[in-house]
């Protein structure tokens, strides 16, 4: 018996090495516990797909795979050996999640990539990608392809590519992805994240979401950027995080109305945003705190009609805000707040048309805000409040003959001349050009010294003002239950405490300063004559 089982042991010696060339997945027990397969698993694993079985969690080989049907990779590596595409995804509807692909090199000279969609509603959904030469991500040629919960690095050429060609495709979604690209040389080639069209206007409704994206700081080749939107309609890019690269969001070729909102920019070459050739893009709540360039509008193409809201810019090295070539017109600018150490902004090369409301701009007092260079003007500001710039508002110059029409404007100013233009070149003022120095607000109250009975409600008693207050604030604080209305200055309530008369300052604050005025109040106790006014009118009421 024993020598029987001598032989059989030495028999399974022998077939074992044919199980493993046979693709059967030989398991080796570690001591932590972990298993791993010989290579090369791609027949094991491509099986496991057609079938929609089950993948033992683990690491495996393989060359290339096609994902027929959706493949739940239950926490398993997956080393692709291959060249071209890892992982093919050319079945609609198919979903590739939860699991690791591991390429064999980041250079860009290697010839691999990780996954491609070919086909509509696929989806990729918490996968983590690593060290492909080529690309981690490419799709776009068909509607509802979606990249979500990622985590992408050491990719060499491109880390997102959603391009599609013709025909018409929406609903390309690329969200709550981590693209780390920041461990490339600066030599990196292309941006993080692409979603471009070259048949403009056939590819609509992108989204790019909730993505933290970063590239290495200072790039060389200028198509380093985090995201480039070219030809794209009505791309919404929200909740982003980008750091790097030369430029955060390069928004072009005919991508109109897209829309930027709550994204953070930090640490870009050239632009925080670029939006050239678009139409009725609008950009709100944006904070960018570095770069050359803030938002630069510019292009070959018509860019008019867009709009920057509630944004804020510093730290930028050059100018926040940029208008560029004569096809850029109709910009609107609304409640920014801008800190910068050169000029605020600079239109130049033909641009004009650029209305700017409600926004501060603040200098450190070494350079004017505005320069118009070889531009019509035709500037509109209203609201806005330049401080920390030497007393020139606006400098106009050309190297060539150029009129500054249709300059408007009301503003606080710097101190000294609100309007000062230097002609230099041959640059003249040409018609419309008027300017009105806002006002700080006044107020008053009357009566001014007011006298009130413990425990009585008092009649509302409201300030008349002019200038327009956006705010009100009292100090010291009213008497115990006088309430103060810090929207409109109103004081309402009932006195609790009796006091001597005391001075109150109360303040009216706008955009171009603060007025005061000072009121007295007194509160006289319950048991003796009081005098207590209403409206202008001072009644006496007689002790309970």
């Amino acid at each position: 018996m024993a020598r029987l089982l001598f032989l059989l042991f030495l028999f399974l010696l022998f077939l074992l090495p044919l199980f493993a060339s046979a693709d059967i997945p030989f398991v080796k027990e570690q001591p932590t516990g972990v298993h791993y397969y010989l290579p090369d698993n791609t027949s094991y694993v491509q099986n496991i797909i057609n079938t929609s079985g089950t993948l033992p969690a683990a690491s495996y080989v393989c060359t290339n795979l096609t994902i027929t049907h959706s493949f739940n990779m239950h926490g398993s590596t997956i080393n692709i050996t291959g060249t071209g595409v890892g992982m093919l995804m050319n079945v609609s509807g198919c979903t590739l999640s939860n699991g690791t692909i591991v390429g064999n090199s980041d250079n860009t000279s290697s010839n691999q990539s990780a996954i491609s969609m070919v086909a509509a509603n696929t989806t990729v959904s918490g996968v983590t990608i690593s060290r492909f030469g080529q690309y981690a991500v490419t799709g776009g040629l068909y509607s509802n392809e979606v990249v979500t919960g990622c985590t992408i690095s050491d990719i060499g050429y491109l880390g997102i590519s959603m391009i599609s060609n013709s025909g018409a495709v929406t609903g390309i979604q690329i969200t709550n992805n981590v693209v780390d690209r920041s461990m490339q040389p600066t030599s990196v080639p292309q941006p993080a994240v692409i979603l471009r069209c070259f048949a403009p206007g056939t590819n609509t409704g992108g989204i790019i979401s909730g993505d933290t994206i970063k590239m290495p700081i200072n790039p060389v080749p200028a198509a380093a950027e985090i995201c480039e939107v070219s030809g794209c309609l009505k791309v919404s890019a929200h909740n982003n995080v980008v750091s790097g690269g030369t430029i955060g969001f390069s928004i072009v070729g005919a991508s109109n109305g897209t829309q930027l909102y709550n994204n953070k920019y930090a640490n870009q070459r050239d632009y925080g945003i670029e939006c050239g050739g678009s139409i009725n893009c609008k950009f709100n709540n944006e904070t960018i705190s570095s770069g050359r360039i803030g938002i630069i509008f510019d292009g070959g193409y018509l860019t008019t009609a867009d709009t920057l809201s509630n944004t804020t810019i510093s730290g930028c090295t050059s100018f926040p805000i940029q208008l560029y070539t004569a096809l850029t017109n109709g910009i609107v600018l609304n409640n920014l707040t801008v800190t910068t150490i050169t000029q605020a902004i600079l239109i130049q090369n033909g641009a004009a048309g650029l209305t700017i409301n409600n926004s501060t701009f603040a200098g450190n007092n070494t350079t004017y805000p505005i320069w118009i260079n070889s531009a019509p003007g035709q500037l509109i500001l209203n609201s806005d409040v330049f401080s920390g710039f030497t007393p020139k508002i606006i400098t106009a110059s050309a190297t060539s003959a150029t009129v500054v029409n249709n300059i408007n404007g009301n503003l606080v100013t710097p101190t000294g001349s609100f309007l000062s233009v230097n002609a230099g070149g041959n640059v003249t003022l040409g018609a419309n050009i008027t300017w009105t120095q806002g006002v700080a607000p006044t107020l008053s109250y009357s009566p001014a010294t007011m006298s009130y009975a413990q425990f009585i409600l008092i009649s509302p008693i409201s300030p008349s003002t002019t200038g327009s207050p956006t705010s009100f604030s009292v100090s010291p604080n009213l008497p115990s239950s006088l309430l103060f209305n810090t929207a409109n200055g109103q004081i309402t309530g009932t006195p609790l405490l009796p006091q001597s008369s005391t001075g109150y300052t109360v303040s009216a604050k706008n955009a171009y300063g603060t007025g005061n005025t000072t009121i007295h109040i007194s509160v006289t106790a319950s048991g003796s004559n009081i005098i207590r006014a209403v409206g202008s009118t001072a009644i006496v009421i007689p002790a309970h």
